[in-house]
């Protein structure tokens, strides 16, 4: 009996094109998200908690997308008034894709979901993305490596899998609260009081 080939070393599985991140891996998450959201037109994301603070957006991620759903369980405004780590730059750039209306930001009042999520949508095809889509789940953060401890993030290019994510997304997503004004007047009371 033929030994059935295991995974890649750098994660990837022949057969799916899925492959695994984590905290070691040569592309870190915060590239890989950035690369996606440059990349895609649409992307859905489900994630406990963003440290408002520490987002380092770039123009170039959120220049491309038509719209980015954003569903928190818990919106961590006060990491932004503790003074934010992704420089003043980062805070207009999430203030300007605010007043664009492409961004939308929600949370959740059961916070009824694990591990964190996203579906990015509108992509290249190409062999690594059969579907022109991708499903992440585990891990999700906007900066650089996380304090400490593992971080693991599949990538999933399996179109049933996300399918399955974007339908568990949009009943999230219809349940939810909109706080996209309470994030942006966060973020210009913050700009308006520093340099």
């Amino acid at each position: 009996m033929k030994p059935t080939p295991g995974p890649r070393a750098n994660g990837a599985d022949r057969r799916s094109g899925g492959h695994l991140l984590d905290e070691e891996s040569p592309r870190p998450l915060r590239l890989v998200l950035g690369t996606l959201m440059a990349k895609a037109r649409r992307a859905d994301l489900a994630v406990a908690r963003i440290r408002l603070g520490v987002v380092d957006l770039t123009p170039a991620e959120a220049g491309g997308l038509d719209r980015c759903r954003v569903l928190l369980g818990t919106l961590d405004v006060q990491s932004l008034e503790a003074g934010p780590t992704g420089g003043r730059a980062a805070l207009e750039t999430l203030r300007d894709f605010l007043e664009s209306g492409r961004l939308l930001v929600r949370t959740s009042r059961t916070c009824g979901w694990t591990p964190d999520f996203s579906v990015f949508t509108g992509l290249p095809v190409m062999p690594s993305i059969p579907a022109g889509a991708v499903c992440l789940v585990g891990a999700h953060y906007f900066y650089q490596q996380p304090e400490s401890g593992a971080s693991l993030t599949a990538v999933i290019p399996d179109p049933r899998s996300i399918v399955l994510a974007a339908r568990r997304f949009e009943r999230l997503w219809s349940e939810a609260d909109d706080v996209s004004y309470v994030v942006a007047e966060t973020i210009e009371r913050f700009l308006a009081a520093g340099p």
